[in-house]
């Protein structure tokens, strides 16, 4: 590791914001978007301000990733080599070698349920577990497991997480598997080894896996609680069906017809539904969510929602405690949408943003603020949600340049820049 503080750019700025200028109270419901029921209410700002810091890094940050109980916010540079472990209450960061030395580079990464292993799923299959710790430089290499082909990666493996054991679970659509069937990996991140793979029998889509349940009671360091249950997986075939596999009795609980082949697959911010992005040539875009049966009130059998979410070239999907915000590039639809898990069970979004203009984007939600990108993405724009929409109130006075990925952990959300990483944290909360 190379800690590295001598080209830290650090700049503390207080940044009000402007309310003065908009109707607080009783808020016109403006934007056309699903109402929540039950969630209206008036919003009375305090003496609000943001801090933002600057961390300047040699080459371009491109990804970023954050858990709520890890310190540090994990940043990719351009060419998906080089990691930094960046810590903005001590405004540095330090270089590590995800890779244990190898030439691969990142094809995808996620923080574990918990936050104690970080992982990284490289362009050869081989899946790098990282164990985190209070300071970056202690963070160290755990191992690195074999899991997919090259060739896996190319027809479009994915990997999601639980949240109720320390496993991970990896997509393997390899071409070389018998037609019509495909498997998913499933590795032991404590032992650092691979599990009984699941076979399909089906041919897998490229959109991805959301692993859904209930969450496990944890303290970071600890031996994770019992579960009440292993959780769910929500999968796509390529003949665009959602198949639901339960992890407690080893067996599909049923699938169900997709309109459209999807993009993506998500888990929503409560991991109850997965959340399934259609991108369609020649059909409306839009979002279609399964139920998958597990919440705090027990077990259910799968659904899917007839509630569908439209907007056109649905993309970054973010996801920070309890709440999600989905990006829509295109033209026409909402800019942004903010939901959770009990909107979507009322079938509705919490609120949307109509105003933005279409770009390649992304929108943070902390609480009721939403962080976005500017339109030219140079920097990034405060908003605040006022009922079912939302009232722009200014832009984080630091630019951000090329402003590309974004994660956040408990106090800070940070930003891919040209050159380094913007974080920007709430200094102080709403009142209600």
């Amino acid at each position: 590791m190379m800690l590295n503080t001598q080209k830290t750019v650090s700049r503390f700025l207080q940044f009000s914001l402007v309310a003065t200028a908009l109707a607080l109270a009783g808020c016109n419901n403006d934007t056309g978007s699903s109402k929540l029921p039950g969630s209206a209410h008036d919003h009375d700002h305090g003496s609000e301000s943001i801090s933002v810091k600057k961390i300047g890094t040699p080459l371009r940050v491109s990804q970023v990733a954050g858990h709520h109980d890890v310190q540090q916010l994990a940043a990719f540079a351009s060419g998906n080599k080089k990691l930094y472990l960046v810590t903005p209450e001590k405004n540095l960061y330090v270089d590590f070698d995800w890779s244990n030395g190898s030439d691969a580079t990142r094809s995808q990464h996620s923080f574990d349920g918990h936050g104690e292993h970080f992982l990284v799923l490289d362009t050869d299959g081989k899946l790098h577990i990282l164990e985190t710790a209070e300071d970056s430089a202690n963070w160290s290499y755990k191992g690195g497991v074999q899991v997919v082909s090259a060739a896996s990666i190319t027809a479009g493996a994915k990997l999601t997480v639980s949240a109720a054991e320390d496993k991970a679970f990896i997509t393997d659509p390899d071409p070389a598997h018998a037609a019509g069937s495909s498997k998913i990996q499933v590795v032991d991140l404590e032992a650092g080894s691979l599990l009984t793979v699941i076979d399909l029998a089906f041919s897998l889509s490229n959109a991805g896996i959301a692993w859904t349940g209930e969450a496990a009671e944890h303290e970071h360091g600890a031996a994770p609680a019992a579960a009440i249950h292993p959780g769910r997986l929500i999968v796509a075939s390529s003949d665009a069906r959602a198949h639901v596999y339960d992890l407690d009795s080893a067996s599909f609980l049923g699938d169900f017809a997709l309109d459209h082949a999807p993009s993506a697959i998500y888990a929503s911010p409560g991991n109850r539904y997965a959340v399934i992005a259609q991108r369609p040539a020649t059909a409306a875009h839009q979002v279609q969510f399964v139920d998958s049966g597990l919440s705090a009130s027990g077990e259910n059998a799968p659904a899917l929602l007839g509630y569908k979410l439209l907007g056109t070239t649905p993309a970054h999907y973010r996801s920070v405690d309890g709440l999600a915000a989905l990006f829509f590039d295109g033209g026409s639809g909402p800019r942004f949408s903010l939901f959770s898990d009990a909107s979507l069970a009322g079938g509705a979004v919490l609120a949307s943003e109509n105003s933005l203009a279409a770009h390649h984007g992304i929108a943070e939600p902390r609480g009721d603020v939403v962080l976005a990108s500017k339109a030219d993405r140079s920097g990034v724009l405060v908003y605040h949600r006022h009922d079912d929409h939302f009232h722009e109130e200014g832009t984080v006075a630091e630019e951000c340049q090329g402003l590309h990925g974004g994660g956040s952990n408990a106090s800070w959300s940070g930003f891919g820049c040209n050159d380094g990483i913007l974080v920007v944290g709430l200094a102080e909360e709403h009142e209600h």
